[in-house]
């Protein structure tokens, strides 16, 4: 077979360039309308819960006098102390302990199975429970403050 018959058996090259979806530039109206209404809610809830409070806390943060305040105060070397022990031990020990409950649970047992069964609904309803029950608020602490 020569070159010359392999080329004309060959099908012939269109310059023109492949067929492509149609590509939108912009999105119709409509959907503009759903991702601003799906948007706006998050939006909502981001400035209100993260970007006020934080410019609200540089915009405190600007005046030197409060570090000598909070300093001053009484409360604040223990809260100090008291965040700092529930962090450091208080986050890695629950960690650590459930990480060995995961890995108790993952055998293939049919006790532990079952007891998996039965103390899942009793973690779960435990805290609603605790969250309908009547407030035992202790008002000793507002009392120190005196009145406005």
């Amino acid at each position: 077979m020569s070159t010359n018959q392999l080329v004309a058996a060959r099908p012939s090259v269109s310059v023109k360039r492949p067929w492509r979806p149609p590509e939108r530039r912009h999105p119709r109206r409509s959907d503009f309308r759903w991702g601003i209404a799906f948007i706006a809610p998050y939006a909502a809830v981001l400035f209100a819960f993260i970007v006020y409070p934080f410019g609200y806390a540089l915009w405190i943060a600007s005046k030197p006098s409060l570090y000598a305040d909070l300093i001053a105060d009484p409360h604040y070397l223990p809260t100090v102390v008291n965040t700092l022990l529930f962090v450091g031990l208080g986050v890695n020990v629950k960690m650590f302990l459930a990480l060995l409950l995961s890995g108790f649970f993952l055998r293939r047992r049919w006790w532990i199975r079952a007891l998996l069964a039965v103390s899942y609904p009793a973690a779960v309803l435990r805290p609603c429970r605790r969250a309908y029950s009547p407030m035992k608020f202790d008002y000793r602490w507002a009392r120190q403050l005196g009145p406005p």
